[in-house]
């Protein structure tokens, strides 16, 4: 019994418990570099679906901006309705931003900004698609001798231009608070410069 004490005891405790400091203490590093690498190219996902989302808004405002005076015009009583003047916005980002796992890694604020303009730009396609609809219904029963509803179009378009100023409103706060938490890493030069 003495002989295993003895060697027991001869082990070189100090040099083993640094060994085993060393390796929990390397795996620990491991698994922060892990993850830290993994935060950041989540972190990059995320960027690249809000720029992408920004992208979307410049095209969605430019289309905005393009008929602004006409739907101005028309209700104002300067010009007389003759459609819609504006097709469907796109809404596309708002789904790569929530499938890409981007969602998650951005701002709280800047996230609910995005969900608004989503919904808004929903609303403005189902008013288009809506009137569309109509307008197609009526273009197959129309007869000579009837008129088209011009209230019923003044109607649309004053619908449409108050989500449409709502978009323009949302699409500036947003890019506000885009510019203030990201800076520089999200490019929002080019987003409705007209606004």
């Amino acid at each position: 019994m003495i002989s295993i004490k003895n060697k027991f005891s001869d082990l070189p405790w100090r040099l083993l418990l640094i060994e085993a400091f060393l390796v929990v203490a390397s795996v620990f590093l491991a698994l922060a570099l892990e993850d830290w690498q993994q935060n950041k190219e989540e972190n990059k996902v995320a960027e690249r679906a809000l720029q992408g989302f920004i992208d979307e808004m410049q095209i969605n405002c430019r289309k905005i901006i393009a008929v602004k005076p006409y739907h101005n015009g028309v209700l104002s009583g300067e010009r007389s309705p003759q459609g819609v003047q504006i097709g469907l916005l796109r809404n596309d980002a708002w789904d790569v931003v929530k499938t890409t796992g981007g969602a998650p890694h951005l701002d709280y604020e800047v996230l609910a900004g995005m969900g608004e303009i989503s919904a808004l730009q929903s609303d403005h396609r189902a008013v288009v698609q809506a009137y569309t609809q109509a307008l197609f219904g009526l273009a197959l029963q129309f007869k000579e001798d009837q008129e088209w509803h011009l209230a019923g179009e003044r109607g649309v378009i004053n619908e449409l231009a108050r989500i449409q100023g709502n978009l323009l409103d949302k699409y500036q706060s947003l890019l506000n608070l885009v510019e203030r938490v990201y800076q520089d890493s999200i490019d929002t030069r080019r987003v409705c410069s007209s606004i």
